[in-house]
């Protein structure tokens, strides 16, 4: 059966032919959306997909993997001209999703950050207006961060294979294969399906 066969005759015609014009309309806008992406980005590695209505500053301060996705709503953002996002192979950035970059943020292999989440590498101290205070990041390989999790400043390191449960607020850097929940996160257990990372 083809697509619009299914559409039409899971909604009717009218849904079916509405539904499959604005996929393949939504589909144009991924194609024009990633290839403007490849040229403006410092690096953007093959195979690398980004939906429509993705926002990026300092753009040349960007390197991306291959095999990656951003998703619709997603902003790439620094305060900073300093600032510096680094995106290993076969990562996931979610939709709606926040990614600050003030501070130097990497991000490994195979991490999937899920939607609405919230990644700040600066604050302000006490004042809003003041000068940023920059705070490197680096999220491991294997990281899988929960919906809607928020993940503050000055916590320099989320370990390998960690897992932030939906809606946690990490203060606190996280060890490898912890699983950590609530407000503010706490560690609730450890996976022990993990292989050994190749040396």
């Amino acid at each position: 059966m083809t697509r619009m066969k299914y559409f039409i005759n899971s909604g009717g015609v009218l849904y079916g032919t509405i539904y499959t014009t604005w996929r393949a309309f939504e589909y144009l806008k991924t194609q024009l959306a990633t290839r403007f992406y490849r040229r403006v980005l410092a690096s953007c590695g093959k195979r690398t997909i980004f939906q429509p209505s993705v926002t990026v500053l300092y753009p040349k301060r960007i390197e991306i993997g291959d095999d990656c996705f951003v998703g619709t709503g997603v902003t790439l953002f620094s305060e900073s001209p300093l600032g510096k996002l680094r995106i290993a192979n076969n990562t996931q950035v979610s939709y709606a999703t926040i990614v600050d970059f003030t501070g130097e943020l990497t991000i490994g292999e195979r991490v999937l950050i899920s939607g609405g989440v919230r990644i700040y590498t600066h604050d302000h101290g006490y004042d809003p207006r003041s000068v940023p205070d920059r705070q490197a990041l680096v999220i491991e390989n294997d990281v899988w961060i929960g919906v809607g999790a928020i993940i503050l400043s000055n916590i320099q390191r989320i370990g390998r294979g960690a897992v932030i449960g939906a809606g946690a607020v990490v203060t606190k850097p996280v060890p490898e294969r912890a699983i950590v929940a609530g407000n503010p996160a706490r560690i609730v257990g450890f996976r022990d399906d993990l292989p050994v990372e190749a040396v």
